[in-house]
């Protein structure tokens, strides 16, 4: 499943962002009954500026709030390093199997946040797919003598 049209300009506008300051990703994780957004929802937040939207109104309000909050109290970034030793495209990594700097809080209402999952660069993708359809047409061809 690929990225929509709105999140790929979400994430476009994540990177440039991320080059001059902080940033906080406010996602809806799920819906109940009318809601003017569904799951998926995302809205970028820095100490001046905002993007996308989670809905609206006393929602979305608080979660400026919030997000600026989290901002003031942020520390510098610090790297974390993921050790990818033994694992192979499709494998996804969890937060729980990430050692993250001492003191740092997350907050996330997943019980395992999924951080990442490996996928094959779109040309290597490319060239076994070709491989794949060419071993089929190989093989119903009859020998030749």
């Amino acid at each position: 499943m690929g990225c929509s049209a709105v999140s790929q300009r979400l994430f476009s506008t994540l990177a440039e962002w991320l080059s001059a300051e902080s940033v906080v990703l406010a996602s809806v994780l799920a819906t109940r009954g009318a809601s003017p957004r569904h799951g998926g929802a995302q809205m970028l937040i820095t100490a001046s500026r905002i993007a996308g939207s989670v809905g609206g109104g006393r929602l979305e309000l608080h979660t400026i709030a919030a997000a600026r909050e989290l901002l003031g109290t942020a520390r510098q970034s610090e790297a974390v390093a993921i050790d990818l030793t033994g694992r192979e495209v499709g494998d996804s990594i969890h937060l729980s199997s990430v050692a993250l700097p001492k003191n740092t809080t997350v907050r996330t209402h997943e019980k395992d946040l999924t951080i990442a999952t490996i996928a094959a660069p779109s040309g290597l993708r490319s060239e076994e797919a070709a491989a794949a359809s060419a071993e089929p047409a190989a093989a119903a061809e009859p020998a030749k003598k």
